[in-house]
């Protein structure tokens, strides 16, 4: 997901320009929009997958994973190597909506992330709903390239 390259051309335009404060709020906007687009997306493959219902309903349950399923993105904890998403931004063919990786892996446009979605328990279900095989460990690329594909028509849909 990203916000998009010219709010990163914007927000070094003010910073350049000793416009901190308006640098800092787009700057800020550009990060949370793309972290929002990424929940989002969770939420509908959630949702595909009937396992929404299940979502905690107060926001600070939500705010705990009180719901079924991860999104994990590379950087933290779980994911630590950024390189890492070298074959997650090729298989996604990431530069079609203008998103590259610099030489140390990070994200360029800055305000974008990459993330695996997950929802274990029902993984068995949704390949029997669907017809694919057990592969021990997760969907098959086939699979796999839908719902990217599915996630980005998402984001760019908005």
């Amino acid at each position: 997901m990203t916000a998009g390259r010219r709010v990163s051309e914007v927000a070094r335009e003010w910073f350049e320009a000793s416009e901190y404060q308006q640098y800092l709020f787009l700057h800020g906007l550009g990060v949370e929009l793309a972290e929002a687009l990424a929940e989002f997306v969770h939420k509908q493959i959630r949702m595909e997958l009937g396992v929404a219902g299940q979502d905690a309903r107060d926001i600070a349950r939500l705010f705990q994973q009180g719901y079924q399923g991860s999104r994990y993105s590379f950087g933290y904890p779980a994911c630590p190597r950024l390189e890492d998403q070298a074959p997650l931004l090729k298989l996604l063919d990431a530069g079609r909506i203008g998103v590259t990786l610099s030489e140390e892996y990070q994200l360029d446009p800055e305000q974008s992330t990459t993330a695996l979605i997950t929802v274990p328990s029902r993984r068995t279900l949704f390949q029997r709903a669907v017809g694919v095989p057990h592969c021990g460990s997760g969907l098959q690329p086939d699979v796999a390239r839908s719902w990217i594909a599915f996630s980005h028509c998402v984001a760019t849909d908005l």
